[in-house]
């Protein structure tokens, strides 16, 4: 991505941040620095100070976003790539499958519909660390990154973020960093699997189309945001989001690479105002 974004889009010059301690201050809108001003500025963040032999932590890439601009979701849009990321993990360390928060809808002039991240969006890496992790009291963690931020126009941004963690000891508690918030911030709004017993949300196909019920009460709203493999939702505009506790979504026949409903569900709950979010996944058969 990083060489098709950039060639299709124009040339823009790559920030460098450098490495720093967890939830150590970096570069914002408003700070004076010598590096390309971006729209959207990243930094490396953990969960936890340290990581021991056999132990886990989580990592963030988080981006701060400028007002009115907006980075995009790794699903469904219109136009627009999510950012890239690629993690460098020292000797010992391993990287799990990245975490996507649930996004928002954004519909523009022209039924142009995308899923954005608006304000902070923080990814997650769960990591893991071997038992024969390496003697030593630091561990150095970079990530390269490319990303699209949009506003009235869209620019391509990329760089290089980095972070240091302690070695822990074995069977030691590691002590939470100051960015851990932003971590829970972003946990809250991955979508979480629908259990079998009493599932909140209920999604059923019927003969080209999907409907989907909340089952709880005070459900003031519901939203489905498509996963990339999701069946092709013709009128997702208008059906993808609805007041009351219920949804219907008519879709085209599946294809290659596009034949599950899949995707989140958002549940928008009157009192407290609040939101759930969760993950779906169903085959949807040829006819």
């Amino acid at each position: 991505m990083r060489i098709s974004l950039l060639a299709a889009l124009g040339l823009c010059a790559p920030i460098v941040l450098g490495a720093h301690a967890p939830g150590a201050p970096q570069p914002g809108f408003d700070q004076p620095t010598s590096e390309p001003r971006h729209n959207a500025v990243p930094r490396l963040i953990a969960e936890h100070t340290s990581i021991a032999p056999g132990g886990s932590t989580t990592l963030g890439v988080t981006f701060e976003i400028r007002d009115k601009w907006h980075l995009y979701w790794d699903g469904f849009n219109d136009t627009g790539m999510p950012p890239e990321v690629i993690l460098r993990l020292p000797e010992g360390l391993t990287q799990g499958k990245m975490l996507w928060p649930a996004p928002k809808r954004y519909v523009l002039p022209g039924d142009i519909l995308d899923h954005i991240y608006e304000k902070r969006v923080t990814l997650l890496i769960p990591i893991t660390a071997s038992e024969d992790l390496s003697e030593g009291t630091a561990l150095e963690i970079s990530a390269e990154l490319d990303w699209l931020e949009c506003a009235d126009a869209c620019l391509p941004g990329s760089g290089a973020v980095a972070l240091t963690l302690a070695r822990g000891d074995a069977g030691d508690d590691a002590e939470r960093s100051r960015d851990a918030r932003l971590i829970d911030q972003a946990r809250a709004r991955v979508p979480k699997k629908l259990p079998k017993e009493a599932p909140p949300v209920v999604v059923k196909l019927d003969q080209g189309a999907v409907s989907v019920r909340a089952t709880g009460n005070g459900v003031a709203k519901l939203a489905f945001y498509p996963a990339n493999r999701c069946v092709r939702i013709p009128d997702l505009i208008r059906q993808g989001q609805a007041s009351g506790r219920a949804l219907k979504l008519e879709h085209s026949p599946p294809a290659r690479n596009r034949d599950r409903f899949a995707g989140i569900v958002e549940v928008f709950y009157d009192e407290p105002k609040r939101s759930e979010v969760y993950e779906v996944s169903i085959p949807v058969p040829s006819e």
